[in-house]
């Protein structure tokens, strides 16, 4: 029998150790570069109601800016009995969430695309698909050491304490979701939202919810409630405005240019249903940008079979807010 000192017991260790990290380190470089040009809308296992789209800055921002409030806010959306069942013992939530085991995943993330669909129904379901630096053998060890998570028979993991799983990691693509399983057969051809929309679908944020979702959050009269609206969308775009006399330190801050399209069934209705477009504008620009907001003075342009609200301006704290909003369904 050999017997190591423990001088050389330090050096295997050290050996194993400096190659595991080579591993991990050489395994990032096995994502092809073309991955990070895959649009996360292209992976959706589902056909959702609201579609969010983040990358670039707003990516960055939003990630830097989220904190324990919007965690706990977003983590109401999901079913609780699930989510009791899932912390064991059918105790109730008591509003304490942590993920923090997911801040790797999202800092390593250059373009995340994500899906809500059951809104006005008791249980809200969520998937995002995150595009960025994940090689399939690193994810897998780190998944593997964090105890926030097991492995399950198809190669995917589960929480351990929330309704929310990862499907076997490809490289550059993470899938995270609150369906234990993946449908039987994705639909081939998923389209989460209009083509009328691909101009701005690739925007650092863009929103699209689908016509009947967003109207059923308005309260509107009867002769108003059939109006042929196929969709909405919201694109914001990262500019920098340099603040005059202010202190240095926060002489730049973040700001984002603002776009929003309406789009109607066919350039007829879009006609036909002007003055009720324009109503409807002022209530969802006062309810979504908030009460007072100079976005709900701005006239919705015709532009064939939609409408466009360009010149708002919002800040990273206004962007949040909204977003926290749309995820929450209005």
């Amino acid at each position: 029998m050999i017997v190591f000192s423990k001088t050389q017991n330090r050096a295997r260790t050290l050996a194993v150790f400096l190659v595991l990290i080579v591993v991990l380190v050489s395994s990032c470089t096995l994502v092809p570069k073309e991955i990070y040009l895959v649009e996360p809308a292209s992976r959706l296992e589902y056909d959702p109601q609201i579609y969010f789209r983040f990358s670039g800055t707003v990516l960055r921002d939003l990630i830097a800016g989220f904190g324990e409030k919007e965690m706990i806010q977003l983590s109401k959306s999901f079913d609780q009995n699930r989510l009791s069942d899932i912390q064991g013992g059918g105790k109730k939530d008591e509003g304490k969430v942590d993920l923090s085991s997911l801040d790797g995943i999202l800092k390593r993330s250059r373009t995340i695309g994500a899906g809500i669909r059951g809104l006005g129904t008791n249980t809200i379901k969520m998937e995002a698909v995150l595009i960025g630096d994940f090689a399939p053998l690193s994810m897998r060890m780190g998944l593997a050491f964090d105890g926030n998570w097991r492995r399950m028979d198809d190669g995917g993991y589960q929480s351990t304490k929330y309704p929310l799983f990862i499907r076997p990691p490809s490289p550059g693509i993470v899938i995270l979701s609150t369906e234990a399983m993946r449908p039987a057969v994705t639909a081939p051809s998923l389209s989460p939202y209009p083509a009328a929309f691909d101009g701005i679908s690739r925007s650092d944020l863009f929103i699209a919810a689908d016509g009947p979702t967003l109207l059923s959050s308005f309260s509107l009269p009867v002769e108003t409630a059939a109006i042929p609206l196929k969709g909405i969308a919201l694109a914001a775009s990262y500019t920098e405005t340099f603040l005059v006399g202010k202190d240095p330190a926060a002489a730049q801050a973040p700001t984002y240019t603002v776009e929003v399209r309406i789009l109607m069934k066919d350039e007829a209705s879009a006609r036909a249903y002007r003055p009720v477009i324009r109503f409807l504008w002022v209530s969802a620009a006062n309810r979504f940008f908030g009460s007072g907001s100079k976005a709900a003075a701005l006239s919705p342009v015709q532009e064939n079979d939609s409408y466009v609200v360009r010149g708002i301006e919002l800040d990273s704290k206004e962007l949040r807010r909204i977003i926290v909003s749309a995820l929450l369904g209005g």
